[in-house]
């Protein structure tokens, strides 16, 4: 793929790219190298969940150097690459089978600020992103999927069958140009991105929808002292409307929760269906999270 020069208007040039490091001195070169072209460095652990694992920084002190030796001592090595300024992340979801690999669609999703996963847009492709952003993700289709069947294959080839998430950012350069990060990590097995789209089944196509995981601080920030009394405020604030068509009744409507109010005591999942349910959850949800 790197031979085609589309890629590098897309992706961006070859400085972008991750180093892995298999020793502590090739992990220090990386290091020296990328901070002398960028302003910050990303240092992660090759097998990690939820952005568990990640590091950003611009200094290596005694306490990073133990963590980078232990790494190097379990997982066999660390990825060093340049900080982006990653503007919206995105995933694509795989069906891999013994013939071939099934793409479904890019949806956006949110992170917090330890690069937790955070929620979904759901919905139609072009939720959550704005113009330029689902302009250059067309733009670049073609050539991102050939990169995702790759993916797909190579996964088929060391055994493996079943979902995978392949998760992605568009980043602007020093130049405001935006591009993609195409590859951030590749997660071999249901994901949260995957159950995202099991849960926008349920909603109405004409509707868009954010699927969100709430926790016990945004929930203090937002003023409720308790799951239940955030339940309690949104069910009358944005009701549930359901839409039947046929034999099928869609969620067009309000706030549904897809895990137990009463049984929740550190995340709460919630489904928000509707402009007016989603500026909502941008607005009071997600301020000062990302």
């Amino acid at each position: 793929m790197i031979k085609n020069t589309d890629c590098y208007s897309y992706f961006g040039d070859i400085s972008v790219l991750g180093h892995i490091a298999q020793t502590l001195p090739e992990a220090l070169t990386h290091f020296e190298q990328i901070l002398s072209v960028f302003d910050s460095v990303m240092i992660k652990a090759p097998y990690g969940t939820s952005g568990n694992q990640v590091k950003r920084v611009k200094v290596i002190d005694e306490r990073l150097l133990g963590w980078i030796k232990n790494t190097i001592n379990i997982q066999g090595s660390v990825v060093i690459e340049p900080y982006l300024n990653r503007v919206a992340d995105f995933s694509v979801q795989l069906k891999i089978d013994q013939q071939k690999t099934i793409l479904l669609e890019t949806r956006r999703f949110l992170i917090g600020a330890q690069h937790e996963y955070q929620g979904t847009y759901l919905g139609q492709e072009s939720n959550g992103f704005d113009a330029n952003q689902m302009k250059l993700i067309h733009q670049s289709k073609l050539i991102f999927q050939k990169l995702l069947k790759d993916i797909g294959d190579a996964l088929r080839a060391a055994g493996y069958e079943g979902p995978a998430g392949v998760d992605a950012f568009i980043w602007k350069d020093q130049d405001e140009n935006l591009r993609i990060k195409p590859v951030v990590e590749i997660n071999p097995r249901w994901t949260m991105g995957r159950v995202a789209l099991a849960i926008e089944k349920y909603t109405s196509p004409k509707s868009p929808a954010l699927w969100l995981l709430l926790n016990t601080k945004q929930l203090k920030k937002m003023g409720f002292s308790s799951f239940v009394a955030f339940a309690d405020f949104i069910r009358k604030a944005h009701p549930l409307k359901i839409d039947i068509s046929g034999d099928r009744r869609w969620i067009s409507d309000g706030v549904l929760f897809t895990t137990q109010v009463g049984r929740s005591k550190n995340t709460l999942t919630v489904l928000f269906v509707g402009s007016d349910a989603i500026d909502y959850a941008e607005r009071s949800v997600l301020r000062d999270t990302t």
